[in-house]
């Protein structure tokens, strides 16, 4: 998988509409307030500093998911599957401009929430989880939003 600029306007997508999508995004949403109040949140755009990790929970679809943990503006715990359309992933040692996804790194995400889910983790625990559809990923020092380094097909051109 080959790593692709964010700065390449193409692939930044339409600036307006993720503009919008940064506006509008909740910053508050943590797991514990999904559990007590998932209606709260289904559809809701949130946004959220976390790390993608190496071996997700198993999850039964047929759609590409990873999942992402990390904490919200107050530092409370989020813990997601999210959703994605177009590859996502690149492994570290194939990050050639540093503009990309990898598990090594701290990112800024945005997403629409679905319903929690049932996971299995690798040692056969189920949880439940929240859902995201992705839609926007910055690295954790773009404090404006300015550069994504992975923007959903449906935010694109």
């Amino acid at each position: 998988m080959s790593s692709v600029l964010a700065q390449d306007v193409e692939f930044r997508g339409n600036t307006t509409v993720i503009q919008n999508v940064v506006d509008r995004a909740s910053f508050e949403f943590n797991n514990e307030s999904m559990y007590r109040d998932q209606n709260k949140w289904i559809g809701k755009t949130i946004a959220f500093q976390g790390t993608f990790t190496r071996h997700p929970n198993i999850l039964n679809t047929d759609k590409p998911y990873e999942e992402c943990s990390g904490s919200n503006a107050d530092k409370d715990p989020v813990d997601v599957i999210v959703f994605f359309d177009s590859p996502l992933l690149v492994e570290p040692k194939d990050v050639m401009s540093g503009q990309s996804v990898t598990t090594t790194e701290v990112f800024r995400v945005f997403g629409v929430v679905q319903k929690c889910r049932e996971v299995i983790t690798r040692t056969g625990n189920v949880r439940v989880l929240p859902v995201l559809d992705l839609l926007l990923v910055y690295r954790a020092d773009d404090q404006t939003f300015r550069y994504p380094v992975w923007v959903s097909k449906g935010l694109q051109n």
